[in-house]
């Protein structure tokens, strides 16, 4: 699996742009650790050891979570496409280069897996396409 640190950089992507969006995140993250009963250490000092998120059966739906509180998932809708590219803009990023990598990441469920697996696939497409953003969240912690 790609390495969790960077599946939260891409979450921290959109935060970045203004604080409350950072606070919010930092609190959906410890919301959906208490839900998944995770330790508030767990994820992060795995990453540290193994430069992966945990393969645990948890971390599907952990990732739908934290995406879900952030505003940006929705299990019946999917991602909001241009909310993704907004928030990427605001911190930066090239409009039209994230409206194209976020379009081509978002299947629309085609699969017809669970919405946790889903969410999963979003942000492995994604951060393929974006692989040194993990640093990124590493400086924000």
């Amino acid at each position: 699996m790609k390495s969790f640190i960077i599946s939260l950089c891409f979450i921290a992507t959109f935060a970045a742009a203004d604080h409350l969006n950072m606070e919010r995140l930092m609190a959906s993250r410890e919301q959906c650790k208490a839900e998944f009963n995770i330790g508030p250490h767990y994820i992060e000092e795995y990453i540290v050891t193994h430069h992966e998120y945990p393969n645990d059966s948890f971390m599907p739906c952990y990732i739908q979570c934290v995406l879900q509180r952030m505003g940006v998932f929705d299990p019946y809708k999917g991602f909001d496409e241009q909310y993704l590219v907004n928030m990427l803009h605001e911190y930066g990023a090239d409009e039209d280069v994230m409206k194209a990598h976020v379009h081509s990441c978002n299947d629309g469920n085609k699969l017809k897996t669970d919405t946790c697996l889903w969410a999963q696939r979003f942000f492995e497409c994604f951060l393929h396409k974006h692989p040194n953003l993990g640093k990124t969240i590493l400086a924000m912690q």
